[in-house]
């Protein structure tokens, strides 16, 4: 759902004249600078959203990793993988 959403914030709308202002009116420059600058924003905003993104997924991981029992021997197994099943 995040990254859907930093998609459609990311894509730029289509480029629509406002109704208030003609196609040769000298604010549509001002109007269409502003335009810019917002969506460069927020494009920045989402690098910097998917980057705190990918930094808590980082840190969920670890924080489940040492959540994770040490094995009953105590060694510390990089891998840590059941018991063979016997039929003992």
């Amino acid at each position: 759902m995040t990254r859907t959403l930093l998609l459609r914030l990311s894509s730029p709308p289509p480029r629509r004249h406002p109704p208030h202002v003609t196609v040769d009116d000298p604010r549509w420059e001002v109007i269409s600078a502003q335009c810019q600058g917002c969506l460069a924003s927020l494009s920045q905003c989402r690098r910097d959203a998917e980057r705190i993104v990918r930094s808590l997924e980082g840190a969920l991981f670890c924080a489940s990793f040492e959540a994770t029992p040490l094995p009953a021997d105590g060694a510390n197994h990089s891998r840590i993988t059941p018991p063979p099943f016997s039929l003992r």
